[in-house]
């Protein structure tokens, strides 16, 4: 594990030092510390050994005034954080030799929904996203084609109000073509619970980025 010069940091799993298999990059925002976001790549980089975690910073302007409720939408935040981040992932891809096919986002709260918003909006990612706690809004809807796998957790005091809400944005996807599966769960589940979860989508898109590669490979 080490911090850039660009301050983000990265956490390599124990089979990928130096040549990971796979980028997975994990976004936050300003309710989940940097600490915190650390130690959940940290216990999940066990499971999935040959993927390095970039942690970047990021959404850190939300907490100044950037959210709905202000005069700033929120696409327009997303599309700002996409245009800075972007550059900054494809070139740790350069970097590992890795193509967009062994990429995977991950990211909970605002760091969902600019995960997905990379994802489908974008077309950033080939293997897949996971989003924690996402604002899910029809403004995530896919621009064109997306290839990519899409995994959700939803959090929220009343299952009874997240479970329609995901429902309906899984049914638009899946009229879109996307390989989308979503679960909600209440705030009183246990953090491990909701973190096994989330290792358990994360290793079948890993997996997924594996075998993209691999048919990448044999195409070739």
């Amino acid at each position: 594990m080490g911090r850039t010069k660009d301050s983000q940091e990265l956490v390599v799993g124990p089979a990928a030092e130096g040549v990971p298999n796979v980028l997975a990059v994990l976004l936050h925002d300003r309710l989940v510390s940097r600490q915190t976001a650390r130690a959940v790549a940290s216990r999940w980089a066990a499971t999935v050994p040959t993927t390095a975690f970039l942690i970047p910073a990021c959404c850190d302007r939300v907490g100044r005034g950037s959210l709905p409720g202000t005069a700033v939408p929120l696409a327009a935040v997303l599309d700002a954080e996409a245009r800075r981040l972007t550059p900054l992932i494809v070139r740790y891809l350069h970097a590992y030799r890795l193509d967009p096919s062994r990429l995977v986002l991950i990211g909970c709260g605002l760091g969902g929904t600019l995960a997905l918003h990379l994802g489908l909006r974008r077309g950033l990612v080939e293997a897949g996203v996971l989003a924690f706690a996402a604002t899910l809004t029809n403004a995530l809807w896919p621009a064109g084609v997306t290839t990519g796998k899409v995994r959700i957790i939803t959090c929220a005091d009343e299952q009874e109000v997240a479970r329609p809400r995901l429902g309906a944005f899984m049914d638009e996807l899946i009229s879109r073509g996307v390989d989308v599966r979503g679960v909600a769960m209440d705030l009183t589940s246990e953090r491990k619970a909701i973190l096994r979860l989330g290792g358990a989508y994360l290793a079948e898109l890993v997996a997924t980025a594996h075998r993209g590669a691999d048919a990448r490979r044999a195409r070739w």
